[in-house]
């Protein structure tokens, strides 16, 4: 009884290891089947191909204008009777863009003159005259009106005018020199080359008559006597044509050292033409320092003189003991003209902070008007210090601004010499200028792209075909020549924005490399089939 048990207890245990076995088996078998299908559908192809790379640093901001000026009321108390302009007029340096009450100030102003005018006569007149001498000689120089200042600025425009026409004619006159020059060493001359031909004619002239006379000269040897006449006749003839070959030949000569006797004339007119050039240029020259010494003392002059009315003025207060009151009188006058309010800058009024029959006081915290020039708009900017190595003032940058969907071309126009650290980076402040146009608003968010590559039609791979080894060396997975299985080449990669890589040797246009999850012992058991 027993030993059936031990059979049974046999049996059983091999029926148990052989169902075992068949089922690693076929798990075993699955599993492959799985991964040859997960690989098969893991590997791709990608073709070597020519397209174009583009690279950039990418920063954003927002616009903001270069230039903005506040427009101020420089005197108060009084009340604005006129304003010229809206929000958004454009206006040009000068223009008006207020107009103040100068009612109480002239009132003001007369009442203080007739309280002085109490004062004796004359001394009341030479004040008059003083002031009057100060303000119009002052207006004068403002308004462009003072001769010795417009002679001065004018002797500087001829003198400028002047040393440009000079500067060209001594140009013309080098150039004319050197030509002349150039051409007489290398004997080029049109009157030397023909002189030259003339020469070398008359000589060959010359040796034929020579040989010619040789000829004669045999012949009349030989002859018989009954024609010996006839033969000197030949030999008299050549003889002739010799002598008139010979003169001909010396005259050729003659014209020949004519002629380099009159390219020698040539250069000493050319020359003569340059030293004339030269003196003419440096007397304009000369000119001009005079006429910017004669301007610099002009304007030292109309500023001395102006200073001399202004003592003479304070000097004639002074001596009336009336100082108070014409100290008083001469601001009341400056804010008299100030009642006028114009524009410092050309540009757009982009704030309004006054309108008619407000009072001007001393507490308005505000401008009057803000000027914005919007033909230069900036963006502020931050450079991490890992992109700073190719940005530099004046290099040029691409901008857009999405929310009009424009671009617009640009150039860094300062970079921060200090970085700034944040969250462990550090950053250097940086503005980039360009020209707006009137779709441009202030406040607006853009981008700024630094092109740091822009390949035309290079060869590429996508960036996910390219394998690195620890070396840091770059290869691609390829079949085999045989066709049976995978192998590595190696490959010289360039620039890359990413997606793309620039491949600058080891690869053609048209080859076929192998992407795959997979590495190179996978790919090749499923490409041999293994």
């Amino acid at each position: 009884m027993a030993e059936q048990k031990k059979k049974k207890r046999k049996k059983f245990k091999w029926g148990k290891l052989i169902i075992i076995l068949l089922i690693i088996v076929a798990i075993v078998f699955g599993l492959g089947h799985c991964a040859a299908n997960k690989a098969a559908g893991a590997v791709t192809q990608d073709t070597v191909t020519r397209r174009d790379i583009r690279t950039y640093h990418s920063f954003t901001g927002v616009v903001e204008p270069v230039t903005e000026q506040n427009v101020l009321a420089e005197v108060t108390g009084v009340k604005v009777l006129e304003v010229l302009v809206e929000v958004g007029d454009e206006v040009k340096e000068g223009d008006v863009v207020a107009i103040l009450d100068r009612e109480s100030i002239e009132n003001q102003i007369e009442d203080l003159e007739l309280s002085m005018s109490v004062n004796a006569a004359s001394t009341d007149l030479s004040i008059q005259q003083a002031r009057n001498n100060y303000y119009n000689y002052r207006n004068d120089i403002n308004n462009n009106q003072n001769s010795t200042l417009v002679n001065a600025q004018n002797q500087i425009v001829t003198a400028t005018v002047n040393v440009q026409n000079a500067e060209i004619a001594l140009q013309n006159a080098q150039r004319d020199y050197q030509k002349e020059i150039d051409e007489n060493n290398a004997g080029l001359t049109q009157g030397i080359i023909t002189a030259q031909r003339a020469v070398d004619n008359a000589y060959q002239n010359v040796r034929n008559a020579q040989i010619s006379l040789e000829v004669a000269d045999h012949e009349k040897k030989v002859a018989d006597d009954d024609v010996q006449y006839r033969y000197d006749a030949n030999y008299e003839n050549a003889e002739h044509t010799l002598d008139s070959a010979w003169v001909s030949y010396n005259n050729a000569l003659a014209d020949l050292e004519a002629a380099k006797r009159t390219e020698e004339k040539n250069i000493v007119a050319v020359t003569d033409k340059l030293i004339s050039a030269q003196n003419s240029y440096l007397n304009a020259v000369d000119q001009y320092n005079i006429a910017l010494h004669a301007l610099t003392m002009a304007e030292t002059s109309t500023q001395e003189t102006l200073q001399s009315y202004r003592n003479q003025y304070d000097q004639a207060l002074l001596g009336q003991d009336t100082s108070v009151n014409e100290l008083k009188l001469a601001r009341l006058y400056d804010q008299l003209e100030d009642c006028t309010v114009t524009a410092p800058m050309s540009g757009v009024i982009t704030t309004l902070n006054i309108k008619e029959g407000d009072m001007i006081s001393t507490t308005n915290e505000k401008p009057a008007a803000v000027i914005t020039d919007f033909g230069e708009m900036k963006i502020k900017i931050k450079i991490n210090e890992y992109d700073i190595l190719g940005a530099s003032v004046g290099v040029p940058v691409e901008i857009t601004l999405n929310a009009i969907g424009k671009d617009y071309e640009g150039e860094i126009a300062q970079i921060s010499r200090i970085a700034t650290s944040q969250n462990g980076v550090s950053y250097f402040d940086s503005e980039v200028n360009f020209k707006a146009d009137e779709d441009v608003r202030s406040g607006m968010s853009v981008e700024v792209r630094l092109i740091t590559h822009d390949l035309k039609d290079v060869l590429t791979l996508e960036t996910k075909s390219i394998e690195t080894r620890d070396d840091g060396t770059a290869y691609v997975n390829v079949i085999s020549a045989d066709g049976k299985g995978m192998e590595q080449r190696d490959v010289t990669c360039g620039a890359t924005d990413g997606t793309y890589t620039e491949i600058l040797s080891g690869l053609e246009e048209g080859d076929v490399v192998m992407q795959s999850a997979f590495n190179l012992a996978d790919l090749q058991m499923q490409v041999s089939g293994e």
